[in-house]
């Protein structure tokens, strides 16, 4: 199997543009995904987050394998920039701005709940302050007048003792 010299050439290329479009298809893949679960408001989670997982780990079904040595190929160089822009969006999506004015609206919401709650607390726990002290007199009081009842009927036992 002796290939010329202009043969191996045109298999080398061949091998390259087999190996730029396996990668374009699984990036593109990876980015529609990503386009999709944000629109959605999905969570990024499983997708990959560096190019080494996007080789090695990430393997959705339907997409053919890359290699790293494809992706580090000086012809794949804007593929390889896309994909680590992809892997540092699934790192850190950013949220649109009119979900994040939406949570930092119910943040602000959920704050002044928090500052009622805590000042019924306050009402609440000085209340349970007041009637345990009050429910402490009672007792003392019964306490009080229980003694004085044992001391009546101690005394009216001598008194009748001595009839």
């Amino acid at each position: 199997m002796n290939e010329t010299p202009e043969a191996l050439i045109n298999r080398n290329e061949l091998l390259k543009k087999e190996a730029t479009k396996r990668i374009e298809a699984k990036l593109n893949f990876l980015e529609e995904e990503i386009k999709v679960r944000i629109s959605k408001k999905e969570a990024l989670l499983g997708l990959p987050t560096s190019v080494s997982a996007f080789v090695e780990k990430w393997k959705p079904k339907g997409i053919e394998s890359v290699t790293r040595g494809s992706i580090y190929a000086e012809h794949n160089k804007k593929l390889k920039v896309r994909i680590e822009k992809a892997c540092k969006q699934v790192k850190n999506p950013k949220i649109p701005s009119s979900i994040e004015d939406a949570y930092k609206s119910q943040i602000k919401s959920l704050e002044k709940q928090l500052v009622g709650l805590a000042e019924v607390n306050l009402d609440l726990h000085a209340k349970v302050e007041d009637l345990t002290k009050q429910i402490d007199d009672v007792v003392k009081d019964r306490d009080e007048e229980i003694d004085r009842l044992k001391e009546l009927v101690a005394k009216s036992v001598k008194l009748e003792a001595v009839r």
